[in-house]
């Protein structure tokens, strides 16, 4: 978080469109719209981009992360805690 605070602050004035990945894989045509918006690029007839993305971790970040608690710990108490807990309850995030 800091240093993306510095980032900004170093851009301070120019242009700058934010985009989570999570948003950019959950809704792809939503988002690359907004960046071509950004850009002031015509859409118009375009079709939707094709993805092939594959998934190349297993199922739950806590299997493939060797000191995933240690990572999780880090992450406590801010706005990125909840991409740690899995919904299936695999995975809890600095919880017994």
């Amino acid at each position: 978080h800091r240093l993306s605070t510095r980032l900004l602050e170093a851009l301070e004035g120019v242009a700058v469109l934010h985009i989570d990945y999570e948003d950019l894989l959950g809704d792809t045509e939503r988002t690359m719209t907004a960046v071509a918006n950004f850009l002031e690029l015509q859409t118009a007839g375009l079709a939707p981009p094709a993805t092939r993305l594959l998934k190349a971790t297993p199922d739950h970040l806590c299997s493939a992360v060797k000191n995933y608690r240690q990572v999780c710990s880090a992450y406590l108490n801010t706005e990125y805690e909840r991409f740690f807990d899995a919904p299936t309850g695999q995975c809890a995030c600095g919880r017994a």
